[in-house]
């Protein structure tokens, strides 16, 4: 298990040992097709590489994954890269890659635009996306998890032509802000999670597409036509959210008596389609402190220290959505 080191330009040999030779993206790629060892890690240094082809096939374990990082020092591996300094791999030039990791990869702090009809950036199985940004102006997604038992979390994605994030199979979505695409989070595996998530601005706010045993809590979702689409997905908990300005909340194709819906905020839309909203639903305005400029932090007064857990309903609490971690540098568009 080795630490190994990339540059938008690389260095001397360009095997990746030192800062002094640090990868390239194409000796990058070459060491993702041979030569990488489960545990190694790569730090990338902030500054825009333009890759014309795709990583290759490396699997790292669950015991030792391999990590592609974001810092903005080779020489300080805890100079952390943060909002417009993370290392922006832009694959738009060549339509068709992308950042695009197997099993067991930790992918933090980058940015990654593509177009692309798979992803911007995706991990697969055991997988872990965290603190990156990814836009696909293609007909693919901006981050997703390909596999069973991934998480994306802390991160902020759009996409052009379809979900700006997908999920798999036991997959976790938290703390994410989701803006300006068709749909927020599509889920498209049993068992996942979407907690504390800001989605602005997407007509769909979640696709459940039909799966089963999903945790929808603590999301905000704002300015859409359906907040949820849940088709017939049961057994699902769906507490503690911010549903605000769409046409429809929630719509289910028929009534699923098992799922859980409670303690959310329902506010200028018409009645979910065969949706009970609970017993102690909210239909009130959230008022948040500024939701044009992006601070959707909540004033009303009954949607804080509400349900069992005693919190405010809704993602975001004490910061605006401009201060997210996930952001670069504040809103892109």
């Amino acid at each position: 298990m080795s630490n190994l080191y990339m540059t938008p330009t690389g260095a001397l040999a360009k095997d990746g040992s030192d800062p002094d030779n640090a990868f390239d993206w194409d000796a990058f790629r070459a060491w993702t097709v041979e030569g990488f060892v489960a545990g190694d890690s790569v730090y990338a240094e902030s500054g825009n590489y333009t890759p014309a082809t795709s990583p290759g096939d490396a699997d790292g374990t669950v015991a030792a994954p391999l990590s592609l990082i974001g810092i903005t020092n080779l020489s300080d591996l805890t100079s952390f890269a943060q909002g417009a300094d993370r290392p922006l791999f832009d694959f738009r030039a060549t339509p068709g890659t992308h950042l695009w990791v197997d099993n067991s990869w930790i992918v933090r702090n980058v940015q990654a635009f593509a177009d692309s009809g798979y992803t911007a950036l995706r991990v697969d199985t055991q997988g872990i996306i965290d603190n990156c940004y990814g836009e696909n102006i293609g007909t693919g997604y901006g981050l997703n998890i390909g596999g069973l038992k991934g998480r994306i979390v802390n991160s902020t994605a759009k996409s052009l032509g379809t979900a700006a994030v997908q999920l798999n199979v036991d997959c976790l979505a938290h703390g994410l802000v989701l803006l300006d695409s068709p749909v927020g989070v599509r889920v498209s595996g049993f068992r996942s999670h979407v907690v504390g998530c800001l989605i602005n601005n997407c007509p769909i706010g979640i696709d459940t597409s039909d799966k089963d045993q999903l945790q929808i809590i603590g999301n905000t979702l704002y300015n859409g036509v359906t907040g949820i689409l849940g088709a017939n997905s049961d057994t699902c908990n769906i507490i503690g959210n911010i549903i605000s300005g769409f046409t429809t909340p929630a719509d289910w194709t028929t009534e699923q008596l098992s799922n859980w819906l409670d303690w959310n905020v329902w506010h200028d839309s018409d009645t979910p389609v065969n949706v009970t909203k609970g017993p102690n639903a909210i239909n009130a305005d959230p008022k948040f402190v500024d939701a044009a400029g992006g601070d959707f932090r909540v004033q009303l007064a009954s949607a804080q220290n509400v349900g069992l857990m005693g919190r405010t309903v809704g993602a975001v609490q004490r910061r605006s959505m401009l201060n997210h971690p996930g952001m670069a540098g504040g809103m892109r568009g």
